[in-house]
């Protein structure tokens, strides 16, 4: 996959719903650093990270994304009632 850049806006609202890692090396450097975020089970906490932590990495900056959306629960927990949603839904 090629890409023109990453500017980051969204990075913390992903790293808030999966697991994140970011490696990243200065082309002046001898090491690289690596952070990892990982998202909370409940609403309201901040996410746990590590970092940053010396790493081998080539130039430039890598951004993994694992477990997306681990710890959001599934939408029908949350209806109130299935026939209700269909009839709000069928109105749209």
């Amino acid at each position: 996959m090629e890409t023109l850049g990453f500017r980051g806006e969204a990075l913390a609202s992903i790293a808030a719903v999966a697991e994140v890692e970011a490696i990243s090396r200065r082309a002046d450097s001898d090491c690289g650093h690596r952070y990892r975020i990982r998202g909370t089970a409940t609403a309201g906490d901040e996410a746990r990270g590590d970092g940053p932590e010396p790493v081998a990495a080539p130039p430039g900056t890598s951004i993994e994304v694992r477990n997306l959306f681990f710890n959001v629960p599934a939408r029908r927990k949350f209806l109130r009632a299935a026939p209700r949603s269909c009839r709000t839904s069928w109105r749209a």
